[in-house]
């Protein structure tokens, strides 16, 4: 017991000497960005930090930040984080030689690292129905679509009775059950879809595609100039999907379409998600973020709608755009 504390007293010291010089924040600048319990993609994740949040920086170690987000701490790749460091500081210190030494998936000592939970949206087995209460991504997802159709309500991710009423006004608008609540049906319907599988739609981001795949639900990619398909989940994405091969042999099919080699190519694609068939884009090249291991792909891949856009720029990419109407004009090769 004394010589734990003693290595306790001994990290907070070097944590106390690590600090100087430190940047006070950084920034993520990804779509999202995983908290891992050690510096190391094999270490378990902890949980999504959004983009553009703000995070305390502890620590530096080669390529790894150790930070806190809220209450919080854990460790984050510094390759998404922006740092605006202390003039005449190039770079921060390095990582106490005590959490330096530790192995893959194991907790600095001392330091107390519980299930980390931003929203229910971490949890796979989260239901993929939007009700009143809820809150997250998914409900800005729904709340900037319906201020985009025409259906004013704040984009706070909270599911209140403004985003309530907007959304029974839609759901009168085509014709269905006005509940308030984001089910199959009105997945199916939004964006005035009309829900028959095999009938192709030029889907507007804004205006339903990015509430018609909900985040974390498994849906089909199929690629327009070859026919192959494979699996994929959704992983993220504000301005468009951040998508995952679902499985290793669905990472397998998807190189096979691109002979055996990852690109930044742009290719037109199909969407088959909750019986809907819809013309988007994909780049064919895993970076960034994830929340899925063991199938292959290190990161994700990008998935654009007509009119969606790019994380960094804000704006329409145009081979996406492109893409996105290619795969629109030869929808009668589409094959169930």
């Amino acid at each position: 017991m004394r010589a734990r504390m003693k290595r306790v007293l001994l990290l907070f010291t070097l944590l106390a000497v690590a600090k100087i010089g430190v940047a006070e924040t950084g920034t993520v600048t990804a779509s999202a960005l995983v908290l891992r319990e050690a510096p190391s993609l094999a270490s378990a994740m902890l949980g999504e930090i959004p983009n553009d949040a703000d995070l305390e920086l502890i620590a530096y170690d080669d390529g790894w930040y150790w930070v806190q987000y809220g209450m919080q701490k854990g460790f984050v790749s510094a390759r998404y984080v922006r740092v605006e460091l202390p003039e005449g500081v190039t770079t921060a210190p390095p990582l106490p030689a005590e959490i330096e030494a530790l192995p893959a998936g194991t907790p600095p000592p001392g330091v107390s690292l519980p299930q980390l939970v931003f929203d229910e949206e971490n949890n796979p087995n989260y239901p993929r129905i939007l009700k009143p209460g809820d809150m997250g991504n998914s409900v800005i997802d729904l709340q900037v679509t319906l201020r985009q159709m025409g259906y004013p309500t704040a984009t706070d991710g909270q599911f209140g009775y403004e985003t309530q009423a907007a959304l029974m006004k839609l759901q009168r608008a085509m014709g269905i059950d006005a509940d308030g609540v984001v089910g199959p049906q009105t997945r199916r319907l939004i964006g005035n879809g009309n829900g028959s599988a095999g009938s192709m739609e030029l889907l507007d981001w804004w205006q339903g595609g990015n509430v018609a795949y909900a985040r974390l639900t498994e849906a089909s990619v199929v690629d327009a100039r070859t026919g192959k398909r494979f699996r994929i989940s959704r992983y993220g994405g504000d301005n468009h999907c951040d998508v995952e091969p679902l499985t290793a042999q669905d990472t397998q099919a998807f190189l096979s379409i691109l002979g055996g080699e990852w690109t930044w190519e742009r290719r037109p694609a199909w969407l088959e998600a909750n019986g809907r068939v819809i013309a988007v884009s994909i780049n064919c090249m895993p970076h960034e973020g994830q929340h899925i291991w063991g199938n292959e792909f290190d990161g994700h891949f990008c998935m654009h709608f007509l009119n969606s856009r790019t994380h960094e720029t804000d704006r329409v990419d145009e081979e996406h755009a492109a893409c996105v109407r290619e795969a629109w004009e030869i929808r009668g090769r589409y094959v169930p």
